[in-house]
């Protein structure tokens, strides 16, 4: 209901980190009869910062009788929105540092991978430079029209698109 314009005035207040409270009969009529709908005779709020950010309010209200809040209330229930705005940032903080590990985790296995995969690539290619290598050397024996001729070019076609695959690992 802070967004209704009758609690402009306290809203800023809250968004200031001041405490909203009073009786309810001395509230301006406009105010005065949201709280006398729900049978509201006194009230306590403050405001919960989470990083230096509003985040919700903590209060009190009073249905049986008026009261005054004393000081030792007031800054009981200061403390308590505290309190809670530090667990609250506690929290939010650990969720954020979990997500970095599982990120920071994520990341180291995908760059084992990476290297797992550069590694067994660089080796492959190796195997293939011979496969082609003494392909070639078998090829330059062969006679112009020798049958195998064929069969040594189909080997050689093969290790360089394999030669190609690793190439893109």
């Amino acid at each position: 209901s802070l967004h209704d314009e009758r609690f402009n005035n306290w809203k800023n207040r809250l968004l200031q980190g001041q405490p909203v409270y009073g009786l309810t009969r001395l509230l301006p009529a406009k105010v005065q009869s949201f709280f006398q709908n729900e049978d509201v005779l006194s009230f306590f709020t403050v405001p919960i910062f989470v990083a230096q950010q509003p985040w919700g309010l903590m209060g009190f209200d009073d249905c049986r009788q008026e009261r005054i809040w004393s000081d030792m209330e007031i800054d009981a229930l200061q403390a308590a929105a505290n309190v809670l705005a530090a667990t609250i940032e506690r929290e939010l903080t650990l969720e954020a540092l979990h997500r970095s590990e599982e990120n920071l985790l994520q990341s180291q296995k995908m760059d084992a991978l990476g290297r797992l995969a550069g590694g067994v690539a660089h080796d492959f290619n190796n195997l293939l430079t011979s496969i082609m290598g003494y392909s070639h050397l078998i090829q330059n024996d062969l006679e112009p029209g020798s049958p195998i001729r064929k069969d040594v070019n189909e080997i050689i076609r093969a290790a360089e698109g394999a030669s190609e695959l690793t190439h893109q690992l």
